[in-house]
């Protein structure tokens, strides 16, 4: 994240407000002072552009991922437990992670609800993670009608290789008013391309999916298409490619070389 800028950008703040005074305070004072600034974010021209100030030095080093957890998941019974609710001759699109407004999960439920009954039916769609309380009520809200989604509370972390494998599918959504890097640096993108799984993702502009062409990519106007892709179509060279991205780009061992030559030049 990107302080104040994406505080801004999701409405939560303006920059006139006191903390993003303070923010734009100490970007000035110590990024001209520091020998090198290190980011989870790939591109900070416009923040730097719009403090005016130039760093000496700047390096892209993004969450990495252990690979070796994923290459042969450990069972969890809570996982199980929680495919055991499911009906199982369904195609399974799993969602993991956290339940909160700028994820976009309503507006998917929203999309879902519009698509055609005979194919989404033929879907199961699962939410597991931590949600805020009054934002879950209204997501069940909208999903009232939808017999086939579901709720459930987060697995133990340790239990996410085991299931992301159980999925058919994997479900990445983000609200539209995101910033403009949305999340190239999270966990859940660089466990859901660990898992070589395909991919069902929001049509956002500079995603990892975007990169890799390993996602079916929908938006509110053609989640039906979308869905029907992922029934007609081989997606096994999507996670592929997903999972060789992360190889190349987010092994923790070639991260900590990278980070290793910056700090020692």
């Amino acid at each position: 994240d990107v302080w104040p800028d994406d505080l801004v950008e999701l409405g939560s703040l303006s920059y006139r407000h006191p903390v993003s005074k303070l923010f734009d305070h100490m970007c000035k004072k110590y990024y001209p002072k520091a020998d090198g600034i290190i980011s989870l974010v790939p591109d900070l021209s416009n923040h730097f552009n719009r403090l005016k100030v130039r760093p000496k030095n700047f390096i892209y080093i993004p969450n990495g991922v252990d690979l070796k957890i994923f290459k042969d998941p450990e069972p969890c019974p809570a996982v199980d437990e929680l495919f055991s609710k499911v009906p199982a001759d369904k195609m399974k699109v799993v969602y993991a992670g956290s339940i909160v407004e700028h994820k976009g999960i309503k507006e998917f439920i929203e999309a879902l609800s519009k698509v055609n009954k005979n194919l989404r039916d033929r879907f199961v769609f699962f939410f597991v993670g931590a949600s805020q309380a009054d934002y879950l009520v209204s997501v069940k809200e909208t999903a009232k009608d939808l017999q086939n989604v579901f709720f459930f509370d987060p697995v133990p972390k340790r239990c996410v290789p085991y299931l992301l494998q159980k999925a058919d599918v994997l479900l990445f959504t983000l609200s539209q008013t995101v910033m403009d890097h949305p999340a190239v640096s999270s966990y859940k993108v660089v466990d859901y391309m660990a898992s070589g799984k395909p991919v069902l993702c929001v049509d956002i502009e500079n995603l990892p999916f975007k990169k890799t062409k390993g996602a079916v990519f929908f938006r509110k106007d053609n989640l039906e298409e979308a869905l029907r892709k992922i029934l007609l179509e081989d997606l096994s060279e999507l996670g592929r490619r997903n999972r060789e991205y992360v190889v190349k780009e987010r092994d923790w061992g070639r991260l900590y070389e990278k980070l290793r030559s910056f700090v020692l030049s």
